[in-house]
Parts: structure tokens; C-alpha cells; sequence
């Protein structure tokens, strides 16, 4: 068997979760909750809706482990929901959600991004063509892991990260890139 895709999927899942993870490092925890803009959502929720998501895919969906969220016990410790990520919850619930520390969010960050990408890397081609079910905004969807990877964790996580950014300029901050462009696009 192949492992030609793990690779790949390893560093594009590795990318985007580092750089969420990057993207909040030097903010207060003010800013992490701040709402710039009306009706919006904070850098803070971005970017645990990320973390989040990848952790609830590759972990349970993937292969029905207990996230890192669950391990660490940070629902109860945080006060935040034990099975949400934030896709479909109300904005007053999602704007009133606080975080107790810039460097905890981090943390969670860093280690939801190793144990994500080693449970990438650990997979072979046929792993990433099989179909796995998963609840989104209220439909089951049936994907491959490799299209839900892409579709949910990469493509979705930029999105936010994206939004990371442009809340970062509106608080004055600038935006925040560890990487720029990989190595192999430079």
C-alpha cells in the first residue's frame, strides 16, 4: 500500500493548524474575544471552531478515538461545550464564549495539531478513499476521508484563518504568518 497521500494531507492539515495556532500567540485576551466587526465572531472562536473540527474529524470521525479536547478534559475546565465545535450554534452562545488564556487556546492548538497530523501521516491511500459519516449543520454527510480532510479542515480552515487575519487588521494588529508560502512554492 501507498503513502503517497499522507504526506501531503500531513503537511496541508499541519500548515493551516499552525498557523491558527500562530495567528493568536501575541493577542491579549482581549483581543482574542474581541468583536470588531457586528454580528461577528471572535479570533478566540475561530480559532478553536478549527482546532476543534480537526480534532473531532480525524479523531472520532475517523477512527471513533476521544479527541484531544476530551483527553485534556477542557470542556468542563473551560466551561465550554463538551461536544460542540461551533459549527450551527447560535451567535449570542458563540460571541458570549470566553477563553480562559491566550496560551491555553495555544497549547490546545499545538497539541490537537501533533496528534492530528501523526494520525494523517499514519494513514495509507486506501484510508483516505474510504467513506466515513459525520454530522455538518445538521445533515449527515458521507465523504471520503480524503475529501473531508480537504473539504472541512483545509479549505474551511483557511476560510477562518482568513478571517483570523482581517480581525487582526480591524484590532490593529496586522496579520500573522509564521510560514508564507511553503518552501515548494517559494
Amino acid at each position: 500500500m501507498s503513502d503517497a497521500l499522507a504526506g501531503e494531507y500531513g503537511r496541508m492539515v499541519g500548515r493551516v493548524l499552525n498557523e491558527i495556532t500562530y495567528s493568536i500567540g501575541d493577542l491579549t485576551l482581549d483581543e482574542l474575544h474581541a468583536l470588531p466587526i457586528e454580528d461577528s465572531t471572535s479570533i478566540g472562536f475561530n480559532a478553536w471552531h478549527i482546532l476543534r473540527s480537526a480534532d473531532s474529524i480525524v479523531h472520532f470521525v475517523f477512527h471513533r478515538e476521544s479527541p484531544v479536547w476530551r483527553e485534556q478534559g477542557l470542556a468542563e475546565a473551560w466551561g465550554l461545550p463538551r461536544n460542540e465545535q461551533g459549527t450551527g450554534m447560535d451567535l449570542a452562545d458563540v460571541q458570549a464564549m470566553r477563553f480562559p488564556g491566550v496560551e491555553s487556546l495555544a497549547a490546545y492548538g499545538r497539541d490537537t495539531t501533533d496528534a492530528v497530523v501523526a494520525k494523517v501521516e499514519s494513514m495509507d491511500d486506501d484510508a483516505f478513499a474510504e467513506t466515513v459519516s459525520a454530522r455538518i449543520e445538521g445533515q449527515m454527510l458521507e465523504l471520503s476521508r480524503g475529501a473531508m480532510l480537504g473539504q472541512v479542515v483545509v479549505s474551511h480552515g483557511n476560510q477562518h484563518l482568513g478571517y483570523i487575519h482581517i480581525l487582526r487588521q480591524l484590532l490593529g494588529k496586522g496579520g500573522a504568518s509564521q510560514s508564507g508560502l511553503p518552501p515548494e512554492l517559494r
